[in-house]
């Protein structure tokens, strides 16, 4: 089971990697966990592991736990994999430092 969570992990990445690099989306939470990796600076990878968190929560209700977990770990391999996908070839963006400033009034009263 491991084995078949960890290959549909990969494949699922993989497709749905390439689909959004592509500048497509095959619906669904696709385009949802696109619009907000947009609007909040996220990696799509990790947002979809964020919908699809909630979604086997909620499936724990009607499914048993180690299905769940079996596709928790599906889940969590291929939103790597759409990370690993989309980003593949681009150029790292590197935060710049925040600068803060040192500049302080003088103690004597002048004016600097």
């Amino acid at each position: 089971m491991a084995l078949a969570a960890l290959l549909s992990g990969v494949l699922t990445g993989l497709g749905a990697g390439i689909i959004l690099r592509s500048g497509g989306a095959s619906g669904g939470d696709d385009i949802l966990s696109l619009l907000i990796s947009e609007w909040k600076g996220i990696k799509v990878g990790t947002v979809f592991i964020m919908l699809d968190v909630v979604v086997l929560a909620l499936s724990l209700f009607y499914m048993p736990v180690r299905e769940t977990m079996y596709t928790m770990m599906a889940v969590v391999v291929a939103g790597y994999m759409i990370t690993f996908t989309t980003s593949l070839g681009k150029p790292k963006l590197v935060k710049a430092p925040k600068i803060q400033s040192t500049l302080r009034k003088p103690h004597d009263g002048t004016v600097m």
